[in-house]
């Protein structure tokens, strides 16, 4: 490979690097496409169109609760409510 597209693939991991997540068996689930960027949803292997949006949640600021939790089925990531919300309310995950 080249220099640039070495380059380019710096770039890409740095960007994917927030939507990126390792499963406890050192699986990865990377829903980012080719070039490290977030599409709306993407397509499974069965061909099932899955929405990107829990890719979204974010860490809360010191001073704020999660509000989200994971747990991971086998090979799946299941994201869960630890309490109610109310509606407009921001989600917020520890991502440790």
């Amino acid at each position: 490979p080249s220099q640039a597209s070495g380059s380019v693939q710096a770039s890409r991991q740095e960007k994917a690097r927030s939507y990126v997540w390792r499963l406890e068996n050192g699986n990865i689930i990377d829903p980012t496409d080719s070039e490290g960027n977030l599409p709306e949803e993407i397509q499974s292997l069965l061909g099932a169109k899955i929405s990107t949006k829990l890719c979204r949640i974010n860490e809360p600021s010191r001073g704020f609760d999660t509000n989200v939790v994971t747990e991971e089925q086998g090979e799946e990531l299941v994201f869960r409510l630890e309490r109610d919300v109310l509606a407009g309310e921001e989600l917020f995950l520890d991502y440790g």
